[in-house]
């Protein structure tokens, strides 16, 4: 008997997808045929959960907490560092092409913590 729990984010999709994989392997000079079968989340290349004719597999936590904010105190492209000095910002612009329009121009800026987030994305705003 398997028993998992994959605790499902909201965002995503509650379906299961019944999937299998089967394929040839030699052992002894023998030709033999196994497969794992199971069942998969959209967007996800894995069996979330599965059998084989050996063993059988389940997902406990599938949205695990990967993501940290940092608020950093921020003057214009500079930023205080946690030794107390104002550091320089380090930038990267980036074109993205647009089919059939203008293509947009986009500065995404860093401080050692990462990727500095635009406040109106942080309050629900963008």
């Amino acid at each position: 008997m398997l028993a998992c729990d994959p605790h499902l984010a909201k965002m995503m999709s509650g379906l299961i997808y019944a999937t299998r994989l089967t394929w040839n392997y030699e052992h002894d000079g023998k030709v033999k045929r196994t497969f794992n079968a199971g069942g998969s989340n959209v967007g996800i290349p894995l069996f979330t959960y599965s059998a084989s004719p050996i063993c059988a597999s389940g997902v406990t936590s599938l949205n695990p907490d990967t993501l940290d904010l940092f608020v950093d105190e921020v003057k214009g492209d500079t930023f205080l560092a946690s030794d107390g000095a104002w550091k320089q910002m380090t930038i990267i612009e980036e074109t993205i092409k647009v089919r059939f329009g203008s293509s947009v121009s986009h500065k995404i800026r860093f401080t050692d913590n990462g990727v500095v987030l635009p406040r109106d994305l942080l309050e629900g705003k963008a």
